[in-house]
């Protein structure tokens, strides 16, 4: 079990990199620009969303390590 979800954790983390990195690329698809709000705004919450996917991969894959 625990190797199952250190293998979650890497991929949550992975994600989280993913959504950093490419965050104002991912903020001008086109699903995303029928919300009315600003480029900059999409493209903020979206890091948010990836740190925040990053830091709970972190916590499952110390957590089953260690």
């Amino acid at each position: 079990m625990s190797e199952f979800l250190t293998i979650i954790g890497l991929i949550l983390c992975m994600i989280g990199v993913i959504f950093i990195y490419d965050a104002r690329l991912l903020s001008k698809s086109e699903r995303l620009k029928k919300i009315k709000d600003d480029q900059n705004v999409i493209a903020k919450r979206i890091k948010i969303l990836g740190f925040v996917l990053l830091v709970i991969g972190a916590l499952l894959v110390y957590n089953f390590l260690y």
